[in-house]
């Protein structure tokens, strides 16, 4: 597993192997965290942070305290503010690789924090959108912003390349510019059968 940081103190990429360092790294609030921190594209201090996801310092300092101990985020420079030193943190690395140990605790570790994982990407999406709809926007401006596709079919050939264009796609149409409004977009894709085409039955055939 590959997960971009884009950005950090070095351009490298950092492995985790023990399952103790994985366990760590795939936390829920910890990949808040470095969403924050990514979309930031800059240093954070701890309050910082806390502030953007609305946490108190404490609970956010535990967590980055654990990033720091796995080599995902380091301190980059201290600044000195009212008399106390502020810290800046920032990723080590452009991106982070999960090398899971073959064995079938570590497998199944795996599966349980990655699907606690991906149920608190759901469960802040949907709240985003909820939030969405209780603005005070009109039915016709949502038609513009929300597609829904429940399935398409892709060769497995090119599913790194859609995804790598998505990507893409993304990063060159973000604007850091004072006048570019935030939008939240959340995205998931999972292969829902084998990909083989049901076999069509022939006219006058016989079962």
């Amino acid at each position: 597993m590959h997960i971009s940081t884009e950005g950090g103190l070095a351009l490298s990429s950092l492995v985790l192997q023990s399952v103790d360092d994985i366990n760590a790294f795939i936390d829920p609030f910890r990949t808040k965290i470095m969403r924050v921190m990514k979309n930031r594209h800059c240093p954070m201090t701890v309050k910082e942070i806390a502030d953007e996801i609305g946490e108190v310092p404490a609970k956010v300092y535990y967590h980055v305290k654990k990033l720091e101990a796995i080599g995902v985020l380091a301190i980059q420079y201290t600044k000195e503010i009212n008399g106390i030193v502020a810290k800046y943190y920032d990723f080590t690395t452009d991106s982070v690789s999960l090398s899971v140990p073959k064995t079938e605790d570590a497998n199944d570790l795996l599966s349980s924090r990655m699907a606690k994982l991906y149920s608190s990407y759901f469960d802040e999406a949907k709240q985003q959108f909820y939030d969405c709809l209780n603005r005070s926007h009109s039915e016709k401006d949502y038609s513009n912003y929300f597609n829904i596709k429940e399935q398409f079919r892709i060769s497995p050939d090119q599913l790194d390349n859609f995804t790598n264009d998505m990507a893409q796609l993304i990063k060159r149409y973000e604007s850091h510019s004072d006048n570019a409004a935030n939008y939240y977009f959340f995205c998931a894709m999972i292969e829902k059968e084998s990909g083989k085409k049901p076999e069509q039955k022939k006219e006058g055939g016989q079962d």
